[in-house]
């Protein structure tokens, strides 16, 4: 059973963006699965590895996106992104020098809540304010 389930709740109504958190969504699942199958270590690295890469792509082009629209709440976003990036590479440095002191499913619960979270109260912010935004 996924550890989350995409729903419409989630759509901010920007494909492009919906398309990049499914990803995000996807990839906690599979750390999920990974642990559940008895794949901690490789599915643990694997994920991590994965998350600082595309999380860094994603909140570029979502960021992107509210400064070109002149979102008002661009800085305290930026400073959401920035707070996880730099807990998926202390949860990446940790794994990487030693794997025991990284617990996965504590690392699986972490990015699910803070991606429900994140989704639902920081990037539906940039959603409604896009929808409301009067065309010119």
């Amino acid at each position: 059973m996924a550890l989350l389930q995409w729903s419409d709740r989630y759509a901010t109504g920007i494909p492009a963006i919906d398309e990049e958190h499914q990803h995000l969504f996807q990839a906690v699942n599979e750390l999920h699965a990974g642990l559940a199958a008895g794949h901690a270590k490789e599915q643990i690295g694997k994920t991590l590895d994965f998350l600082v890469d595309y999380t860094l792509q994603h909140f570029k082009a979502e960021e992107a996106y509210m400064a070109q629209n002149a979102f008002v709440g661009l800085k305290a976003h930026q400073f959401e992104h920035i707070l996880l990036v730099e807990e998926v590479r202390l949860f990446q440095k940790q794994f990487h020098q030693d794997p025991t002191k990284v617990r996965p499913i504590e690392v699986a619960r972490f990015l699910g809540e803070w991606l429900t979270h994140h989704i639902m109260n920081m990037d539906m912010q940039y959603a409604t304010f896009l929808r409301n935004k009067p065309r010119g």
